[in-house]
């Protein structure tokens, strides 16, 4: 039957985190992350758990140092084992820590057992000066560090949108990746250098780096002294922020139903929660129970520790699965195979008995990453950074206010997600006119979603 489901339609355009196992057809569910389907004639097909990331792990209390020695064995081991050994391994190289992480050791690999590896090739993304994206000088001291190059390719010549509405005719489902032609550049830069089996920094956000909500445990276990150091060396951007990140979390779950009661404020969400965009019907969103929905499809998390509960967000909300799925689905079409050494169990386990001071130290982060990579990348890289580079806002920004342009102006004509009642077609256009005037990439991706939905509906 090709009913649909249109809490889950909703889901994807409203680009909230639940998506699977629901799918837009009522008739259709998807194999969730991490589970296998098995069935013999005759009998139910049953779905079967294979893996999840451990809810309980004993810490260790090792030193950085130690802690950073332990992380680089286990990365030579994951590199080691991930290297093609027949043909050149690319690698998708930026300047940030991760992937510049995995190229290093990779080289390491190939240094300490040159006759068990082939070459390593890098393959780098170039934004123009000024731009917030560029690396490229961080790349080229990687590179000069291990005497290697790169095959670079312009971001300026590579789409948002590529035959948007053809494309969306060929999804299964409605859901699109934001950065799919900016995937397949590289997968196909992959190609062009010989390479069919391509390594990239998946994990390392979700592994060695944790948001504010840190604060929320030192918070929790009564260590203000560190807790006020942690805020001033992070900013301290007001109370209404420290009690957002410190002091709600930390509260007992009753207690903060109760303020929100008494402030008459909803009820208290995950501090990753993701509410509809305000230019989604709230009539829809209530007569569809879209968000209970929602809450109740979100996989239970750890409580002990908030880094840990933020950990398994990220590694279990389906949301992030369904990316990573595209994205190795979009490699295979390019005649890649794509590999994260950064997500190999081992590390996966280590990490999550790591304190969150290897995470985060005031405005420094992934800091037992960086440990481990003393001596193969260059001090000027591995040093910490005044402001965040590699962002791709702007490139998607103008991507999205030029090319995208004539497919939100035909949906502001006539759309059927409108008339469906999902939407308010005038708070949509409040929307886009305001993402044409202010850099404000979080609603421009929302509007991406929300606009891809539209396409293949």
């Amino acid at each position: 039957p090709r009913t649909l489901d249109l809490v889950s339609l909703t889901t994807v355009a409203a680009g909230l985190w639940s998506h699977a196992p629901e799918t837009a057809y009522r008739a259709v569910r998807e194999l969730p992350a991490g589970h296998l389907l098995h069935w013999e004639p005759g009998r139910e097909p049953e779905l079967l758990c294979h893996w999840s990331p451990p809810e309980h792990v004993e810490r260790h209390r090792l030193s950085l140092d130690a802690s950073a020695e332990e992380l680089r064995a286990l990365l030579h081991s994951s590199l080691r084992e991930r290297l093609d050994p027949d043909a050149p391994t690319a690698v998708s190289l930026s300047g940030g820590w991760d992937s510049t992480a995995v190229f290093a050791m990779g080289q390491r690999v190939r240094e300490c057992e040159p006759r068990a590896s082939s070459p390593l090739r890098a393959v780098s993304i170039s934004y123009p000066v000024g731009d917030p994206g560029r690396e490229d000088e961080t790349i080229a001291a990687v590179l000069a560090r291990w005497k290697s190059a790169t095959h670079w390719i312009d971001v300026n010549e590579i789409p948002l949108f590529d035959d948007a509405v053809t494309a969306a005719a060929r999804r299964d489902g409605p859901f699109a990746h934001a950065y799919e032609h900016w995937n397949r550049a590289l997968y196909r830069g992959a190609r062009a250098v010989g390479a069919r089996v391509m390594l990239d920094g998946v994990g390392g956000d979700q592994l060695f780096q944790v948001s504010d909500i840190y604060l929320a445990d030192l918070f929790a276990w009564g260590r203000w002294i560190e807790l006020a150091r942690q805020w001033r060396g992070r900013g301290g951007r007001g109370l209404r922020n420290f009690y957002r990140w410190a002091v709600r979390p930390a509260l007992p779950p009753a207690l903060q139903r109760g303020l929100a009661v008494v402030r008459r404020r909803s009820p208290p969400q995950h501090h990753l929660h993701r509410d509809a965009p305000f230019w989604f019907s709230r009539r829809f969103l209530h007569t569809h129970g879209v968000m209970e929905r929602e809450a109740a499809t979100m996989p239970a998390l750890p409580q002990a520790s908030r880094v840990l509960n933020e950990t398994h967000a990220y590694l279990r909300f389906p949301f992030f699965p369904r990316i990573l799925s595209q994205l190795h689905g979009f490699a295979q079409e390019e005649g890649v195979e794509l590999r994260s050494p950064l997500m190999d169990a081992r590390v996966v386990h280590w990490a999550l008995r790591r304190p969150w001071s290897e995470r985060a130290d005031r405005n420094e982060t992934k800091i037992a990453l960086r440990a481990a990579m003393r001596g193969l990348l260059p001090p000027d890289v591995l040093a910490p950074r005044t402001h965040r580079t590699g962002i791709t806002s702007a490139y998607f920004l103008r991507q999205l206010r030029g090319p995208g342009r004539v497919l939100f102006d035909g949906m502001l004509e006539d759309s059927h997600l409108a008339s469906m009642g999902m939407i308010d077609l005038r708070q949509l256009r409040r929307a886009w006119e305001h993402v044409l005037r202010h850099d404000d990439d979080e609603t421009g991706a929302r509007l991406f979603f929300t606009l891809q939905a539209e396409l293949w509906i």
